[in-house]
């Protein structure tokens, strides 16, 4: 797989002149080569299952509906297992890794053509310059595929190796990534920058991404225990399996009278209209998304500050009202992450 990786890096980081010194008829080798590895790793899997006695229907995987089952748990399933999990999200990185690379073979062509067109002077200044504007267009999606090549095939390998290791006991190999960590507030919050200023439709993404970024740090921060004095270790549960909502901590946090403190009114006005422009589709022009990005990052940043003190206050009132349950009983689930 580095060998793999090693060659799709020979695309990057290139200049527009290094572009006429490339052969991109090799984009569609490296993907008959990838071909090939996959049809070797889905023989060693079926081949491991037969031999440790797991159960794995591999033929369901081609059905969408069946990965998403497998790959996906809900609240309400009574049987969750982990070697259709693992299998699952192989793959969807192998599907993935097919969409990619077919969509980079498409693109170097167009790549190409505004190349020669904005780079031919018997073109008209105006055909030059508007050729060079799809040019860098065409080049950062050119770039975003070659990253995302990249990083998928990690993914596939990681997948793969976590797959086999589960099945047989015996097999010990190590996965590239020993652990991922969950997106950060900042992390979304530089998705949004980098959506805008790529322009087009990208101003439509933000604020969906902004929704997330206030959840993010108002729940999952909240539900950190291991930074509390009176719940470290201890396990938080919902009431009739349903999630916190930020409305619902907003609303503990004014009952015991820090709302000023955590701008819990400037929060619930953002989130809710966030809400309402990813679930109806409200208009979000650029001036908006600019503007609510920088409340959000200040928002954020006041609130796991502040989280960090009063955690045990908010906590106590949510149990008292009945909106959660506090106790010391862990429950075991596969993990959908490493």
């Amino acid at each position: 797989m580095q060998q793999l990786i090693n060659k799709y890096g020979k695309f990057e980081n290139l200049l527009p002149e290094d572009l006429k010194k490339m052969d991109f008829n090799e984009l569609k080798g490296f993907k008959d080569e990838f071909k090939l590895i996959t049809f070797e790793d889905l023989d060693n899997v079926r081949k491991l299952a037969k031999e440790n006695n797991v159960i794995l229907q591999t033929e369901k995987f081609r059905n969408p509906d069946y990965i998403i089952r497998m790959g996906f748990y809900h609240e309400n399933d009574t049987i969750q297992e982990e070697a259709p999990f693992y299998f699952a999200h192989w793959f969807m990185s192998l599907v993935t890794l097919d969409m990619v690379t077919n969509a980079v073979i498409e693109l170097s062509s167009s790549l190409m053509n505004y190349y020669d067109q904005y780079t031919n002077e018997n073109n008209t200044p105006y055909d030059r310059k508007f050729n060079f504007n799809r040019f860098v267009r065409t080049w950062q999606d050119f770039y975003g595929y070659e990253v995302n090549i990249k990083q998928t095939i990690y993914d596939y390998y990681d997948w793969y190796i976590r797959t086999c290791n589960l099945i047989d006991p015996n097999n010990n190999e190590r996965p590239y990534y020993a652990l991922k960590s969950d997106t950060t507030p900042r992390e979304l919050n530089a998705a949004v920058k980098e959506l805008l200023l790529h322009g087009n439709e990208g101003r439509l993404a933000g604020f969906s991404l902004l929704r997330t970024m206030i959840e993010v740090t108002v729940v999952q921060e909240l539900l950190d225990l291991e930074d509390s004095p009176k719940y470290k270790g201890k396990l938080v549960e919902f009431s009739n399996d349903y999630p916190l909502s930020v409305n619902a901590v907003c609303k503990a946090i004014d009952r015991i009278a820090y709302g000023n403190l955590f701008k819990t009114d400037t929060i619930i006005r953002l989130y809710n209209w966030q809400s309402r422009v990813s679930h109806v589709g409200f208009r979000s022009d650029e001036y908006l998304t600019w503007f609510v990005r920088s409340i959000c990052a200040q928002l954020c940043n006041a609130f796991s500050q502040n989280v960090k003190l009063h955690r045990d206050k908010i906590l106590d009132n949510l149990e008292k009202t009945g909106q959660i349950k506090i106790t010391s009983k862990m429950i075991h689930k596969p993990q959908s992450c490493y």
